[in-house]
């Protein structure tokens, strides 16, 4: 399909750019970060952890452990032993890493966000939702700050927050969120989007 023709170009970009930049040069490890993610949409775990640990490895030596791309990777990491069994530990401690170093690196930045959403999301996967909230809140603030009231980003996050919310038993505090949500993707994205209409769902059932 058209992701194993994407996996395939990304293996013959980086080939090329290996052999003409290097190793550690940034286009090389630009494509070693999008042949990871794309081995994890299409499931090749073992070989999608093995491409992510190279691209956390050189960038360390590249950028320092510090540096945003760096944080990135953990939080790739994070999301990728996420989804293989008996990994969450490890899971948890990348994405949470990967935070710490955004927080740091970045401050209130719409990566950052991301990094909160990421992490909230896999503590309300574990049915932690006293801890999956307020990163859950705390992303909405940046996105508003950042990408502004009115971003997908921050509509995304708001149902998710109102998914927990729901989960928790607090159903008019997650109709409020699905209908800001809502809200925010008839305005961005059009009200005949598959997302808009994803939300239109959620709250209708919401509603019954």
């Amino acid at each position: 399909g058209d992701l194993d023709g994407a996996i395939e170009a990304t293996r013959r970009s980086l080939a090329l750019t290996r052999r003409v930049r290097g190793n550690e040069h940034p286009e090389t490890l630009a494509a070693l970060g999008n042949l990871g993610r794309g081995l994890t949409s299409r499931g090749d775990y073992v070989d999608a952890e093995r491409v992510t640990r190279e691209t956390l490895e050189v960038g360390r030596r590249v950028y320092g452990d510090e540096h945003p791309f760096v944080a990135e990777q953990w939080n790739n990491l994070g999301l990728l032993l996420w989804k293989m069994d008996g990994r969450e530990a490890e899971a948890e401690e990348m994405l949470r890493r990967a935070l710490s170093l955004k927080r740091t690196a970045l401050g209130a930045h719409a990566n950052t966000a991301r990094s909160l959403n990421d992490l909230a999301q896999f503590l309300r996967d574990r049915e932690r939702y006293e801890e999956a909230e307020p990163l859950y809140r705390e992303a909405i603030d940046v996105y508003a700050r950042t990408l502004g009231e009115d971003h997908p980003h921050r509509a995304t996050v708001l149902s998710n927050l109102a998914r927990l919310r729901a989960a928790q038993g607090h159903v008019v505090d997650a109709e409020s969120l699905l209908t800001e949500a809502l809200a925010v993707r008839r305005e961005t994205l059009g009200p005949e989007h598959d997302a808009t209409r994803e939300i239109e769902r959620e709250l209708a059932a919401l509603r019954d």
